[in-house]
């Protein structure tokens, strides 16, 4: 499973990201697949503290400035659905 993490680049609440990150891998992540891979846009907040968490806690990160065109590439209609699905839960939050 690949994780986009992305966002404004004046958000700075580790706490909150970190909190609603691990909630919503608790809720998507089956205990027997692998670990996820964080997908990082690399620009400063959201997506640097998405990359700070990545390490913290030892998930593999990949590194794609043009997070639109990777997107395309990483995530097939399976993942997408996924990816909406996260993104309603962190609006929720």
């Amino acid at each position: 499973m690949r994780i986009i993490i992305a966002g404004s680049r004046d958000f700075n609440n580790y706490a909150v990201l970190k909190h609603n990150i691990i909630k919503i891998l608790l809720e998507l992540s089956p205990i027997e697949e692998p670990k996820a891979e964080i997908i990082s846009g690399t620009a400063r907040g959201a997506d640097q503290l998405g990359e700070r968490f990545a390490k913290e806690y030892n998930y593999s990160i990949k590194k794609c400035p043009l997070i639109g065109i990777c997107m395309v590439n990483l995530l097939v209609i399976k993942e997408m659905n996924k990816w909406q699905y996260m993104q309603r839960k962190v609006m929720e939050y």
